[in-house]
């Protein structure tokens, strides 16, 4: 079995995840979004998040993957964050108990979340397609 962080960063969306923290994104092509960085103060977007890799600030220099993001975010631990996002999202990763039709439905979100990504690499550039 893949450890709980390495589960987490292939089930959570990063750009999902920097939505329900309030971040504006808009896409740029089918395999990066961009908004303004919500770890500093600006007015043009330097904040880019690439689904498959993690995100980037041009203005600041923070970077990292989806449990740095909800560390940042929140002011928690990595270890912290993960445990955050594995109640959030249910996972049952750190003892939460799940029935098995709930962990069958993540496993088919996260395998529909895959498929997506997969699928915005193969669109070209401005097909419409998002991950």
């Amino acid at each position: 079995m893949m450890d709980a962080f390495a589960v987490i960063k292939e089930t959570v969306s990063l750009t999902e995840m920097a939505q329900r923290h309030g971040v504006v994104l808009k896409s740029a092509s089918s395999n990066r979004h961009v908004g303004c960085c919500p770890f500093h103060n600006e007015k043009s977007p330097s904040f880019t998040i690439y689904p498959d890799s993690g995100y980037h600030c041009f203005g600041c220099g923070e970077s990292g993957d989806v449990i740095d993001f909800v560390a940042k975010m929140q002011g928690l631990s990595p270890m912290d964050a993960a445990r955050q996002i594995d109640a959030d999202y249910g996972l049952g990763l750190f003892g939460n108990k799940l029935s098995k039709e709930e962990k069958a439905a993540f496993a088919r979100q996260a395998e529909q979340r895959k498929h997506d990504r997969e699928l915005g690499r193969l669109l070209p550039s401005g097909s419409g397609g998002t991950t």
